[in-house]
């Protein structure tokens, strides 16, 4: 009787212990989809935020270069005014003839109507005081201009850079826009426009330009 007895509780012990051994594994495989599962997500969320952290970068440096890229224009439109109203200056009192008049000469049209310039660093010609800018090409895109040992470092924004360049990535287009207020102010406003990720992207730098009649 008593190994009867001792053999039915071994068996219901061994029982017992499969059962609890087959449910840790279940538990087990539960615990681990669910591990799975948050780790996914969590990659998925990391890697969107490294995503938008690229471009969130890469705006900004397009914005960077845009806004670089319409100081130098209005910085060579001012040159260029300068150097006019102090060659009429000189040639008004006694010294050496202007091959202008006016100040204004070469900045907007002859006819006196807005200028619309593709605004050059790179073409010197177009801002000597008897030249204009060229006029404004859409399809023209700017570059930047290596460094050319041992005096020139380069940098300078142009649609003819030489050998070894090329187009700034994104396209970038510089049109300077002049307008004759009166006989001693201009309005210019330089717009420069590039795409990125497919879209049409804009910024405009504007200023007041003062002279003497």
């Amino acid at each position: 009787m008593k190994y009867f007895l001792k053999k039915i509780l071994k068996k219901a012990v061994s029982a017992q212990i499969r059962n609890e051994t087959e449910d840790r594994r279940g538990f087990s495989i539960i615990e681990t989809l669910v591990a799975v599962t948050i780790a996914s997500l969590a990659l998925a969320s990391f890697s969107a935020s490294v995503v938008l952290s690229i471009r969130g970068y890469k705006a900004s440096r397009e914005y960077y270069t845009a806004a670089k890229i319409a100081q130098e224009g209005m910085e060579i439109v001012i040159n260029k005014r300068d150097a006019n109203l102090r060659c009429v200056a000189i040639a008004n009192s006694g010294g050496t003839p202007c091959p202008i008049s006016d100040y204004q000469q070469n900045l907007i049209n002859d006819d006196g109507s807005d200028g619309d310039w593709e605004v050059d660093a790179v073409t010197y010609p177009t801002m000597g005081i008897a030249t204009k800018f060229n006029k404004f090409n859409p399809n023209d895109y700017l570059c930047v201009t290596p460094p050319v040992p041992p005096n020139d470092p380069g940098g300078r924004y142009g649609y003819n850079c030489g050998a070894g360049s090329t187009p700034i990535p994104g396209n970038f287009t510089r049109e300077v826009k002049i307008h004759k207020i009166d006989s001693t102010k201009l309005h210019v406003t330089t717009i420069v426009r590039w795409t990125s990720q497919g879209q049409s992207k804009q910024i405009a730098l504007e200023e007041v330009l003062l002279g003497s009649p």
